[in-house]
């Protein structure tokens, strides 16, 4: 077994799977918004409004559907408030904080690319856009 590799508890029935936790660890927060949810959230506690207003572009389906997907993954707390108006707020509990150094070093290393690309002419808005059509 790799170094990277461990069988670890994935299921509802208590099965060990064998996973390799870099690939579950790029699952978890490989996604864009989960990124950029995670990145918010690395600041402090927020409301739902807050994420939907601090992360342009994201929908409200999408922002509450990775929401959901991280809250069930152990990497936000949700807390509801019996107040009227009901509030909710969400926050990174200690697993998921203890991932915002990674998220900091993507972003240094982001910026590295990108400074990179600019020096040999690459340009990033093609890179991207070619990475997201669909293939036929």
């Amino acid at each position: 077994m790799r170094s990277d590799q461990k069988n670890i508890k994935l299921n509802a029935d208590n099965r060990e799977l064998p996973a390799v936790t870099s690939t579950l660890a790029i699952w978890l927060i490989g996604n864009k918004w989960r990124l950029c949810i995670a990145k918010y959230l690395s600041q402090g506690k927020a409301r739902f409004t807050d994420l939907k207003i601090g992360i342009p572009g994201i929908s409200q389906k999408v922002l509450t559907d990775n929401l959901r997907i991280m809250e069930a993954a152990g990497v936000v707390e949700r807390t509801a408030y019996a107040e009227v108006p009901p509030r909710v707020e969400y926050e990174l509990t200690d697993i998921g904080n203890s991932g915002v150094p990674i998220l900091d070093e993507l972003k240094i290393w982001g910026e590295k690319y990108a400074t990179y690309c600019h020096k040999h002419g690459i340009d990033i808005e093609t890179v991207y856009s070619a990475s997201r059509k669909p293939r036929k």
